[in-house]
């Protein structure tokens, strides 16, 4: 690009210099990337067109995003606040569209700021008493409730409790889906310390029917790389078991097999599970239950001890075992032929074949040959 002499004749050296910069900065967050190239967050970011950006772990205080298209942007752990300027700015579907409609409620219903401020300096009980009765059509402050329950919700960031028991409460109310689907995202992208919050989230996205949302799916793929493990199990779950699609899949999957192990297990359960019975007991470790490595081999007798497992499983005839998925039963018989065993491993290997395809590549061990040396004695 520096060297493109249509550039340079166009464009300032000064410009060129910061598109280079950020032709070399892919991996560098949004922030990071309007540094390299040397521009202004209080005025070159008016008017902007920035659709669907990825605005993670970036922090926007002092931005002017005065009339700018920032439809659909996503991002999660976002820091903005008053001195982010969004006048006028395009924002449906993003992380700022539920948090900048009740700011402008507020700005404009003093009676209703009055009472947010006071409920505010309540204790969590009380808080939650509060919405609770006035939520109901009967309640006191029902004209007030519902913007102010939400915007405790988003108060209440670091009280996961507090968060998942409003939430709860505002979900079946919200006045259309597109309030509903802002309010869940801005749930997710605040990403908050413990996973309650976003179970819950990702709960309510099931009953509401938005799992298939775009910027849902986009921030839940985000979370994958949460440094809270419990977020990242439930990040995977809600993805993989809600029609994930080949790009999805890879990125969890890469994320995966870079992680310290225990993203792995959670990727190797999630797809086995979805594919079936067999498939959880293929990638199961036959002593501990635990999923196997994404990428392992096992011994020979590991293998048998899998289709031993398998066999156990499925000759079990009691009722409540049979309600059980196939991975959790505790089986029938002990005693299986020989031949029984190899035709078992077989239909083991046959699925971890097929699981190859999907990054879970699980093999037996060679067996040790004797060597030349070993054989002349």
């Amino acid at each position: 690009m520096k060297d493109s002499p249509f550039l340079s004749n166009v464009l300032s050296s000064s410009a060129v210099s910061g598109i280079n910069a950020l032709a070399l900065a892919i991996e560098e967050t949004f922030e990071q990337q309007v540094k390299l190239a040397g521009l202004m967050p209080a005025q070159d970011f008016k008017n902007a067109d920035l659709w669907d950006v990825d605005l993670s772990d970036s922090n926007l205080r002092g931005f002017d995003f005065s009339g700018a298209d920032l439809r659909g942007a996503t991002g999660i752990r976002v820091q903005w606040d008053d001195t982010t300027i969004l006048d006028g700015a395009e924002l449906s579907g993003s992380i700022f569209a539920a948090k900048f409609r009740l700011k402008i409620y507020f700005d404009t219903d003093t009676q209703a700021n009055d009472l947010l401020e006071s409920i505010s300096r309540q204790s969590w009980s009380d808080k939650i008493l509060w919405a609770g009765q006035n939520l109901l059509s009967s309640g006191r402050y029902h004209e007030f409730a519902l913007p102010i329950t939400e915007a405790l919700f988003y108060q209440a960031r670091n009280d996961d409790f507090l968060q998942a028991e409003l939430m709860r409460y505002l979900a079946p109310r919200m006045r259309s889906m597109e309030e509903l689907h802002d309010m869940l995202v801005a749930a997710i992208s605040d990403e908050p310390k413990a996973a309650v919050v976003v179970r819950s989230a990702f709960h309510l996205i099931q009953r509401q029917h938005l799992t298939n949302a775009t910027h849902i799916r986009q921030h839940a793929l985000m979370l994958i790389k949460s440094s809270n493990r419990a977020i990242q199990e439930e990040a995977v779950r809600f993805l993989v078991r809600n029609r994930p699609t080949r790009d999805e899949i890879n990125t969890i999957r890469t994320v995966a097999q870079f992680s310290d192990g225990f993203l792995a297990g959670v990727y190797v359960a999630e797809i086995a599970r979805t594919l079936g019975g067999a498939y959880e007991i293929a990638t199961r470790d036959p002593i501990s239950n635990a999923p196997l490595p994404m990428k392992t081999t096992i011994s020979p007798s590991g293998l048998n001890l899998i289709a031993r497992r398998w066999l156990r499983a499925e000759s079990s005839r009691n009722a409540s075992d049979l309600t059980l998925p196939l991975v959790q039963r505790t089986g029938g018989g002990n005693y299986f032929s020989l031949e029984q065993i190899e035709q078992k491993a077989v239909k083991v290997k046959e699925i971890w074949e097929k699981m190859k395809i999907v990054g879970i590549e699980i093999g037996v061990e060679a067996d040790a040959l004797p060597s030349h040396d070993e054989e002349a004695n």
